[in-house]
C-alpha cells in the first residue's frame, strides 16, 4: 500500500515538473526532444515500482524469510482435549458394552514439551459378573480395550472397583 502511495506522489511530482519545463521550453527546437525525454521519464517512473513489486513477489522464500514458533501451551491444550475426547468415548463404549457405569480419568506428564498420558484410571461401579473367574477375565478385557484406545501398554491402565 505504501508503494502505491509513493507511486502516486512520484507521478504528481513528475507531472508538475514536466508542466513547469513545458511552460519555459514550450517553443523552439528543443521542445520535441524535451517532450520525448519527459515521456520516457514518466514511463520509467510508472514502470519502476511495478517491476520492483514483481521482483519482491517472486523472491518470496518462506523457508528462509519466515520463522514460525510453535506455541507449546496451545499444542498441549489440543492434546489434552483429544485425550479427554478419547476418555469420554471409552467411557461410553464401556457403558454400552458392559451395561454399568464407568468413569475414565488419566494423569498426564510433560516429556520433551509434549503432553503424554502417564496412567489411565478406570473406575467401575456395580460390575455384575463376579463369579467363576469371569470377573478377572472381564477386568483384563477392559484393561486391554482402554490401553488400545489410548495407545498405551496395559501396565499403564489401572482398574478401580
Amino acid at each position: 500500500m505504501l508503494q502505491i502511495e509513493n507511486l502516486c506522489v512520484t507521478l504528481v511530482c513528475v507531472v508538475f515538473v514536466v508542466a513547469i519545463f513545458k511552460v519555459f521550453f514550450s517553443s523552439g527546437q528543443l521542445s520535441k526532444f524535451l517532450n520525448s525525454v519527459f515521456y520516457i521519464f514518466v514511463f520509467l517512473c510508472v514502470v519502476s515500482p511495478i517491476i520492483s513489486l514483481l521482483q519482491i513477489e517472486n523472491n518470496l522464500d518462506l523457508s528462509q524469510s519466515s520463522h514460525y514458533e510453535i506455541d507449546d501451551a496451545f499444542v498441549q491444550n489440543i492434546q489434552l482435549r483429544n485425550y479427554e475426547k478419547t476418555a469420554k468415548s471409552v467411557q461410553k463404549t464401556l457403558k454400552n458394552e458392559y451395561n454399568c457405569e464407568f468413569l475414565v480419568n488419566f494423569n498426564t506428564k510433560l516429556k520433551n514439551d509434549n503432553l503424554e498420558i502417564d496412567k489411565v484410571f478406570v473406575n467401575i461401579q456395580e460390575l455384575v459378573l463376579k463369579q467363576n473367574g469371569a470377573h478377572t477375565h472381564l477386568v483384563s478385557e477392559i484393561k486391554t480395550m482402554v490401553a488400545n484406545a489410548f495407545g498405551l501398554q496395559e501396565d499403564r491402565v489401572e482398574i478401580c472397583e
